[in-house]
């Protein structure tokens, strides 16, 4: 029987709160990692080519608007603030309106720039 659901954990610390409230990957030395860079795209010695390691951002059932910070180091993971609707000099931390009912997240070490042409994707389109 094929399993269809494989884990590879890291260990996480989170540091601050609030507005400064960071999520960082750490690796067996317990030495901070980037969770877009650092993390392979398919585990080490796996041979089924349709298992990959993917980063959850925001768990299924959560409110918080979490994302990947990707202008810091070791791209934590923090929460989304937006300017004040009202007094535009004040931030807020976002939030969903619903609970989702699916995890969110993405692959480690891909990217897309809509820009730079991409002979694998250009590849897949013809």
């Amino acid at each position: 029987m094929r399993t269809f659901l494989r884990r590879a954990f890291y260990s996480t610390v989170e540091t601050g709160t609030k507005f400064e409230k960071r999520v960082f990957l750490l690796d067996d030395n317990k030495q901070k990692i980037s969770i877009w860079n650092d993390v392979p795209l398919r585990p080490v010695g796996e041979t089924d080519p349709a298992v990959f390691n993917a980063a959850i951002e925001i768990p299924r059932y959560s409110l918080s608007k979490l994302e990947v910070r990707k202008t810091e180091e070791y791209h934590p993971i923090v929460q989304d603030v937006r300017k004040n609707r009202i007094n535009k000099e004040k931030s807020e931390l976002r939030y969903y309106a619903q609970y989702g009912f699916f995890n969110y997240g993405f692959f480690p070490q891909t990217w897309e720039n809509s820009i730079i042409p991409n002979k694998e994707v250009n590849n897949l389109l013809v």
